[in-house]
């Protein structure tokens, strides 16, 4: 089994795209008027935090197995990629692999919409 290490540059990643999909949430139902404005917020909220877990989890799950399906290397043959689907996104994790301690770091993570 391999570990798995963020860099800081995809965790920031990471932590800009839930922050951007609560700012989101926030800016369509804020000034809507609805009643239950503070609900629906905080399930919006909840779900961001779901979300990340649910990236974090799925990530882990594909990069510590000894194979990643999918992956394909990087053009300057230092870096692996794979794409990761989570809900109505796909992100994909760039990678670099050290095999004398078993240990997968993530160098960054792009986002996209499905």
């Amino acid at each position: 089994m391999y570990k798995v290490v963020y860099s800081l540059q995809s965790e920031v990643s990471l932590k800009r795209f839930i922050d951007s999909y609560k700012d989101i949430s926030y800016r369509l139902f804020s000034d809507t008027g609805l009643s239950d404005v503070e609900l629906i917020l905080e399930n919006y909220y909840r779900a961001g935090d779901s979300l990340y877990q649910n990236i974090r989890n799925s990530i882990q799950d594909t990069l510590t197995v000894e194979q990643v399906l999918g992956r394909k290397v990087d053009e300057c043959k230092w870096f692996f990629s794979v794409f990761i689907s989570v809900g109505n996104f796909r992100f994909e994790v760039l990678y670099s692999e050290y095999r004398d301690d078993a240990t997968r770091f993530i160098e960054d993570i792009e986002i996209y919409k499905k």
